[in-house]
């Protein structure tokens, strides 16, 4: 039972101090990176080639642009063993 404890707290610790592994985490990045304008494939289906601080800050100014839209976000797993390199985007008129 010990060994399942420490495991859990070397979990913990480690989620804790590595969990976010993205610069997307570094708050002075919020803003200050460059925007990506995103692909349409028309219908409402957006892809936006960027990941991370890139990708957050250039939803960020398509929503300000759009302020009335619902989105929903799908990672692309086109990368390297599976890993998101864009993401697409379902934009729904509210």
């Amino acid at each position: 039972m010990k060994v399942i404890g420490c495991f859990a707290a070397i979990m913990l610790l480690a989620i804790f101090f590595f969990g976010c592994g993205s610069d997307a985490c570094d708050e002075a990045k919020v803003g200050n990176t460059k925007i990506i304008t995103p692909i349409s494939y028309n219908y409402g289906v957006l892809y936006f080639p960027c990941t991370g601080a890139i990708f957050a800050n250039s939803l960020a100014a398509y929503r300000k642009q759009n302020p009335y839209v619902g989105v929903s976000v799908c990672g692309d797993g086109t990368g390297p063993q599976g890993k998101d390199v864009g993401y697409y985007v379902n934009v729904n008129v509210q």
